[in-house]
């Protein structure tokens, strides 16, 4: 089954903005593409809950680009596939605690019910007149990008999209020397496409 989804929210803050092209409106855009790339990245690792292997590379991911951005990252053993638990503390660590859940596993996918070559190589695409959806340049983005076009690749939505949204949001607030008032704990789940069957354990630990 195809998945159609809307560009990535922080991509396309408002086109109003883009187009006012203020200093800091502009600085907004070039997060917005920054973020096109890590997600195009993060989407071209296959996550079929029930492959362990793949599983793991999204792991390993997972780790790597939480800790670029400062989290402290555990592995929480379960007794199948660990858990992924990040925490960053406020800068005052007696502030309150947020717990934020996320997921990077994805449903089985089927290539060939797929118009595109790899389910888990992102294309941009347009429609066409006829109701059809066209492959476009990513680098159409980068000039009077349309919202009505649509990110086409396995978990986009559901559910890397969120991911990689939080990920660029962490990048922002660190960009423009923003301090969270709070501290952050994310739980990372790669066995949510089978019930988690791990989460509820792994929580109480």
């Amino acid at each position: 089954m195809k998945y159609l989804v809307p560009l990535l929210c922080i991509l396309l803050f408002s086109f109003q903005a883009v187009q006012a092209q203020t200093p800091e409106k502009a600085d907004f855009w070039s997060f917005g593409l920054q973020s096109m790339e890590l997600f195009q990245e993060m989407l071209s690792i296959p996550n079929d809950a029930h492959h362990h292997d793949d599983l793991e590379l999204n792991i390993k991911w997972t780790e790597k680009a939480f800790a670029s951005r400062g989290f402290q990252t555990t592995r929480l053993k379960t007794a199948s596939v660990p858990l992924v638990l990040a925490e960053k503390k406020a800068r005052i660590p007696s502030q309150k605690t947020v717990l934020v859940y996320l997921q990077m596993d994805g449903q089985p996918v089927d290539p060939s019910f797929w118009y595109q070559d790899d389910p888990f190589k992102a294309v941009l695409k347009e429609q066409g007149r006829e109701g059809g959806w066209d492959q476009i340049p990513w680098a159409s983005l980068e000039n009077n990008p349309d919202p009505d076009w649509r990110i086409f690749a396995r978990s986009t939505s559901d559910a890397k999209g969120p991911v990689v949204m939080f990920l660029t949001a962490m990048d922002m607030l660190d960009s423009f020397s923003k301090d969270h008032p709070f501290n952050l704990k994310v739980i990372i789940d790669f066995e949510e496409e089978i019930g988690s069957p791990q989460l509820p354990e792994a929580v109480k630990t």
